[in-house]
């Protein structure tokens, strides 16, 4: 057997499914070209085309992390691990708790809503870690529902006409 060794630096690094129809929505809603992407991502643009078009299938886990974290997705909906976005405002209906769309195909508006809600997250996380210190997870837990209601009812017209419709 020859040995190869410019793939030494891929040793370790398992190969992953690519989940196609999920990356093409998240590269949609990215709002970048192909030579951006691979540029944020550190991904040969080749490379990166050949995943985008379909031809290639696998890849190793690390290169698929590189272009999650440039698109600003999980790693799990890239690489066929998720059954639903884990932030989407369909996920905050009018219950407690999120309702996952199962197996749905996300569009590129479900990556949007999905990089918008996770950095609303974060930021709210952020401030709570400074006011609460190690009850942070508590607040959040009890704010967080409220701060994506007020968040949904600016953003969505409808959701807040027909909310406030339905209270009268």
């Amino acid at each position: 057997m020859t040995k190869k060794p410019h793939r030494k630096h891929w040793q370790g690094d398992e190969v992953v499914p690519i989940n196609v129809t999920w990356l093409e929505a998240a590269f949609a809603s990215a709002d970048c070209s192909a030579r951006e992407l691979s540029d944020r991502a550190g991904v040969g643009f080749s490379s990166l085309q050949r995943i985008l078009s379909g031809h290639q299938r696998t890849c190793h886990r690390s290169k698929l992390d590189a272009i999650a974290n440039a698109l600003g997705v999980p790693i799990s909906a890239l690489s066929g691990g998720a059954t639903h976005l884990p932030m989407t405002w369909t996920d905050f209906e009018d219950d407690w708790a999120p309702v996952p769309q199962v197996d749905a195909v996300p569009t590129s508006l479900d990556f949007t809503e999905n990089r918008f809600l996770t950095a609303c997250k974060t930021a709210l996380m952020r401030d709570l870690q400074h006011e609460f210190g190690e009850d942070a997870e508590t607040a959040y837990d009890a704010r967080y529902y409220w701060v994506i209601l007020a968040l949904r009812a600016l953003i969505l017209p409808a959701a807040w006409q027909d909310r406030l419709l339905r209270s009268s």
